[in-house]
C-alpha cells in the first residue's frame, strides 16, 4: 500500500523529528487535510526504529484522538519487512507548538500556566489509564491546536512505553530529551513510572512560566530547576499569593529519587488545585509538604552518606592504579586529596616528578561531583581547565567505575607526556 494511491503533498515544507519526517498532505478524493510521517531513510534498515515508529502508531490508534492526532492511514504492520518503507498519515494539528507559542509572545500569566498544566494533566490521566508512558514531553512535543492554550495536543510518542511491550535498547542508550534529563531513563535503566511523565509536565509548567528549559533536575550545588535563580520568574509570579505552594509542588515534582515524587495524575492535579491561599483545604497540603520534606532531609542524609562512600572507594582504587604506574616508570608523586566544598565533591592532586629530585613537577587534578542523582568525573593537567570525561547516574556504579579506572591509564599516558616535555626544555 502507498501513500499517494489516496494522498498528495500539499506544500513543501518538512517538519523534522528524530525519528521522523512531517509533510503536510491533502487527499485527493476529499480534500481532507492530513500529516504525512514517514521514517527518516537512514533509519528505514534499523529494527529497533522501525519497531518504535510500529509502536507509536499503535499507541496513537489505541488513543483514538483524544489528546492526540487521530490516525487515518498507515502501513506499519509491515514493520518487519526491511524493503517496505514505513509511513502513516494523522490529521493535521494546525496551531504552533507551546515553544513557538512562548517565543512569539512570551511567558505565561500563572492562571493560563496552571490552564494548561491541568489539561496536560488530564491528557497524562487517559495515556496513562491504558498503561501507555510517553517519555518525551517536552514543550516541542506539544502543539496548541487554534493557538489555545485550553487545547493542548500531545505530538511524537517515538519513546512511549506500552505496558509490558518494549524493545531492548542498545547498551549504553539514553531516553529522554535535553530539555529535562530524567534520572531514570539513563542509560541501562528499566524504570518505567508514571512518575515520569509527571516531573516531565511539571518541566513545562516552569518553562512557560519562566521560557527557561529545567536541564536537570539537580544541579552540583544541590538545587532544584526553581530554585536556581528567582529572577527568570516575573514579579507577578512571585508576588503572587499562590507562589509559596507552587514552589512547595516543584519542590516535590524535581525530587530526583523517584519514589519521593507525585506518583499519578491525581496527586499532581490535586494539589494544584489546592494551591489557591482561600481554601481551607491548604493547611493539610502544607502539612504533608513540610512532613514530605522532612523525610527527604532525613533520608537524603544517609543517600548522600552512601554516595560518599562510593566516591571515596573509586578515589583510592584510582590512586592505587596511578601509583602502580608511577612505580613502573620510575616516578614518584606526593599528593593530596579530600572532600571539599561539599561531602559529593572530591579532588586529588598527584604531584608528578623523579624520586628525590622534586623539579620539574607536573600535576594531575582528578574531580569528582555528584549531586544525589548524577555524577561527573572530570580531571586537568596543571594549570589546564578541567575536562569532563564521564557524565551519567550516580546509581551505575560499575559504568562510572569501569570507565575511571579505563580512563586512569589515558591520563597516566597525557602526564608522562607533559613530563616528558618540561624535562626536554
Amino acid at each position: 500500500m502507498n501513500w499517494e494511491e489516496n494522498w498528495k503533498i500539499k506544500d513543501d515544507k518538512v517538519f523534522s523529528g528524530g525519528q521522523g519526517s512531517i509533510r503536510k498532505v491533502i487527499n485527493i478524493n476529499n480534500e481532507s487535510v492530513g500529516a504525512l510521517k514517514e521514517l527518516h531513510p537512514e533509519h528505514l534498515k534499523s529494527t529497533e526504529r522501525r519497531f518504535r515508529f510500529h509502536r507509536e502508531t499503535n499507541v496513537l490508534l489505541m488513543l483514538d484522538g483524544k489528546y492526540t492526532p487521530k490516525v487515518i492511514e498507515h502501513n506499519v504492520n509491515s514493520w518487519q519487512d526491511a524493503s517496505e518503507k514505513l509511513w502513516v498519515i494523522m490529521q493535521w494539528i494546525e496551531g504552533p507548538t507551546l515553544t513557538e507559542f512562548i517565543q512569539r509572545n512570551g511567558n505565561l500569566c500563572l492562571d493560563d500556566a496552571i490552564c494548561v498544566t491541568l489539561e496536560l494533566i488530564d491528557a497524562l490521566n487517559s495515556f496513562h489509564k491504558l498503561n501507555v508512558l510517553h517519555r518525551d514531553i517536552k514543550p516541542d512535543n506539544i502543539i496548541l491546536l487554534n493557538q489555545n492554550i485550553n487545547n493542548p495536543v500531545l505530538v511524537d510518542f517515538g519513546l512511549a512505553y506500552f505496558d509490558e511491550e518494549d524493545f531492548k535498547s542498545k547498551l549504553g542508550q539514553e531516553l529522554g530529551n535535553r530539555f529535562l534529563r530524567m534520572p531514570e531513563l539513563s542509560a541501562g535503566s528499566s524504570i518505567k513510572a508514571q512518575a515520569t511523565d509527571l516531573t516531565m509536565l511539571l518541566g513545562v509548567l516552569f518553562y512557560v512560566l519562566t521560557g527557561v528549559a529545567p536541564r536537570q533536575l539537580q544541579d552540583f550545588e544541590g538545587k532544584l530547576p526553581h530554585e536556581r535563580n528567582l529572577s527568570i520568574f516575573t514579579e507577578d509570579t512571585l508576588s503572587d499569593l499562590r507562589w509559596s505552594k507552587l514552589k512547595r509542588i516543584f519542590y516535590v515534582g524535581f525530587q530526583p529519587r523517584l519514589e519521593l515524587r507525585f506518583q499519578n495524575c491525581e496527586s499532581l492535579r490535586n494539589a494544584i488545585m489546592n494551591i489557591d491561599p482561600n481554601e481551607n483545604e491548604g493547611d493539610e497540603f502544607i502539612n504533608d509538604i513540610e512532613n514530605l520534606r522532612a523525610t527527604i532531609e532525613n533520608s537524603d542524609v544517609a543517600y548522600r552518606t552512601e554516595i560518599s562512600n562510593k566516591i571515596s572507594k573509586l578515589t583510592e582504587k584510582l590512586s592505587g592504579e596511578f601509583s602502580k604506574y608511577l612505580s613502573q616508570a620510575g616516578l614518584v608523586a606526593y599528593g593530596s586529596s579530600g572532600f571539599q566544598e561539599t561531602d559529593l565533591i572530591h579532588k586529588v592532586h598527584f604531584g608528578i616528578h623523579r624520586p628525590e629530585i622534586p623539579k620539574p613537577v607536573v600535576v594531575l587534578h582528578h574531580k569528582i561531583e555528584a549531586t544525589l542523582s548524577e555524577i561527573a568525573l572530570m580531571y586537568k593537567i596543571d594549570n589546564d581547565e578541567f575536562h569532563t570525561y564521564y557524565n551519567g547516574s550516580v546509581a551505575d556504579v560499575e559504568g562510572f567505575t569501569e570507565t575511571a579506572l579505563t580512563e586512569i591509564k589515558h591520563l597516566f599516558r597525557l602526564s608522562i607526556e607533559s613530563f616528558r616535555m618540561k624535562l626536554e626544555k
